[in-house]
């Protein structure tokens, strides 16, 4: 061990802090006590989207955050629902469109809802596919947390069952 190293816990002190880089209209940023969640991650890309992801596995429920869609209108989904993704490159569909139940018409009509878009703009986007965005950063991202949390999703459910059984 290096000199000067300890491994003492300092409960309550921060790593870090996330500053909101998002306008009034997405609402207020969640706040997340790391010890709720058995899980957490968060993403920012170079354009200041911010996502995060969550999940209990006590609970077998997470919630997906994306500020774009709104703070205040996370995305809550099961173990089951995470199982149910496929992670796989040649995937039809992004992890976040299967994980949420995206269309254009739900990513559009998000849009217009917190302001980001107008009548004109919405007209212009329904048209285009906006599910199909397999290769940006935060669809990696997301893919990745999804693939890592699948293995430790299907023991936490396993237990579950096992529990379940026995004491029937």
């Amino acid at each position: 061990m290096t000199e000067g190293y300890s491994r003492a816990v300092m409960p309550g002190e921060h790593i870090t802090e996330i500053t909101n880089r998002h306008v009034e209209g997405c609402g207020t940023p969640p706040t997340l006590d790391r010890d709720e969640w058995g899980y957490l991650a968060y993403y920012e890309d170079q354009y200041g989207e911010q996502h995060i992801l969550v999940y209990d596995f006590d609970q077998n429920i997470g919630r997906y955050y994306c500020a774009d869609a709104g703070w205040e209108r996370p995305h809550e989904f099961t173990g089951e629902d995470i199982l149910n993704v496929d992670t796989s490159d040649d995937a039809q569909y992004p992890a976040r469109a299967q994980m949420m139940g995206l269309t254009t018409e739900k990513i559009v009509g998000m849009a217009k809802q917190i302001g980001f878009i107008d009548e004109e703009e919405a007209e212009e986007m329904a048209e285009q596919d906006l599910t199909d965005y397999p290769e940006s950063p935060d669809e990696l991202w997301l893919r990745s947390c999804v693939a890592a949390l699948q293995g430790r999703v299907k023991v936490s459910l396993d237990r579950q069952d096992q529990s379940q059984e026995s004491t029937a």
